[in-house]
């Protein structure tokens, strides 16, 4: 009983630190001054751990270290709270391994180009604002760049991310998209903490369960060191798109809204591209959130729009991201697929999948619009030369009960809702040590 108080209690803490963590810092994105003095009281207002997971949650550990130095010290400083050491040398490590990171694994000539974070962080340097980065996103337009580009990858101690397997969509249109997210390792196969995670995006990006985006809008930057990166406009669908998906807005995610709605090239092509890929009503939600702390957004045309219902919140709550998911899987699904596409979202939303050897014959995954295929990696194909396979299209083996994908010599089983067969699930190989 006692711990089921303190717990309690702490969560309230964490509730209350974050809401004023989002006061603090969107007082700075709206040039109001009190940003630093407000982030200083709230130093000395939580405790540490409580401060720390807050920070954690809102995604802007980096901004108020700023802030709360700045308005101390008049530098960044080390706080005297156990916020940030971790969070702030995880940040900084990624900004400082950034360039290293990608010329080692893609080469100068890079395929893709950056996107998400990577390419907001950009728009931030002249906001007065600082931006965490957690992982690299890139975007590659071709698949088969982008396939070279994960294979290169997995050459220099990366392997696939068992938090989230390779997938695969097909649109309405018969274009194949996915992304292949992989997590760095050590050689004795313990997880690399000092090196990013990197997730290619290939043939447009994942507008929650069955909706995406296409193409990019405009034209690709670059900055001074050569590296690059999607336009603002590009970068803010990106962001909205992934806060639609996870179903919660956070204060990173509203700083983003705030930084890039400043600098877009033509803010009337980015709010209709908003409204056709079915988030005006998500956006509506920020737009809200933002207004009440005093920050008006210039994008105009969402007036008309209600706002999405059941409303996002701070944290990630699964019954309403399975909602919505399902009605924006009906939304933007073809005609005549809108039942079967809600149904598949709601039964992949609805519980947590793991991988299971299922009693019955495992499904059969199909390339459909309503469906995501998951590859679970097996290991390494080396009868097959990556050479002879075609360097996207997989090529698949039907050995009578099993179905299984190569895909530049590495071999994977396909699922949709995690179940493989027997005989994949002992196969399955999730240490890097065994590959």
């Amino acid at each position: 009983m006692l711990d089921r108080l303190s717990t309690r209690a702490f969560d309230l803490e964490v509730s209350a630190a974050r809401n004023e963590i989002r006061s603090a810092c969107l007082a700075a994105a709206g040039q109001s001054g009190k940003g630093g003095d407000q982030a200083v009281r709230i130093v000395g207002r939580y405790r540490g751990d409580a401060l720390a997971e807050a920070l954690r949650l809102e995604k802007v550990a980096t901004q108020f270290h700023h802030l709360a130095g700045v308005a101390s010290t008049g530098k960044l400083p080390l706080l005297d709270v156990p916020i940030s050491e971790i969070y702030r040398k995880r940040v900084l490590s990624v900004a400082a391994t950034l360039d290293n990171t990608l010329n080692q694994l893609v080469g100068e000539r890079r395929p893709g180009v950056g996107m998400k974070g990577l390419a907001a962080r950009e728009y931030y340097r002249d906001s007065g604002l600082a931006r965490d980065l957690g992982d690299l996103d890139l975007w590659v337009q071709d698949p088969s760049n982008a396939t070279l580009t994960w294979s290169n990858c997995l050459n220099h101690q990366y392997w696939f991310n068992s938090r989230e397997y390779p997938w695969l969509k097909w649109a309405a249109d018969g274009q194949i998209y996915g992304q292949v997210n992989l997590r760095p390792h050590r050689p004795d196969g313990s997880h690399d903490s000092s090196r990013p995670d990197i997730d290619v995006h290939f043939g447009g990006y994942s507008v929650r369960h069955c909706g995406r985006m296409p193409r990019l809008m405009r034209e690709i930057r670059s900055n001074e060191f050569g590296q690059r990166f999607v336009s603002p406009d590009d970068c803010l669908l990106q962001m909205i798109i992934n806060a639609a998906g996870d179903h919660r807005i956070t204060s990173k995610d509203l700083l983003d809204v705030v930084v890039l709605s400043r600098v877009l090239e033509d803010p009337a092509a980015t709010a209709e591209q908003i409204v056709v890929l079915g988030l005006g009503g998500f956006f509506n939600r920020m737009r809200k959130q933002l207004t009440a702390h005093g920050i008006l957004i210039s994008i105009q045309g969402f007036d008309r729009i209600s706002l999405e219902k059941p409303a996002p919140s701070q944290s990630l709550v699964k019954t309403r991201r399975t909602i919505v998911t399902a009605a924006h899987a009906w939304r933007v699904s073809p005609s005549g697929r809108k039942n079967q596409a809600s149904a598949s979202a709601t039964r992949y939303y609805a519980k947590r999948l793991a991988l299971h050897a299922p009693r019955r014959q495992p499904f059969r995954p199909i390339l459909d619009p309503t469906a995501c295929i998951r590859l679970i990696p097996l290991g390494v194909d080396y009868e097959t030369p990556p050479s002879k396979l075609p360097l996207f299209r997989p090529c698949t083996v039907d050995d009578g009960v099993d179905l299984v994908v190569s895909w530049m010599g590495y071999r994977f089983a396909p699922t949709i809702f995690y179940d493989i067969a027997d005989g994949h699930l002992a196969e399955h190989r999730d240490d890097p040590r065994n590959h």
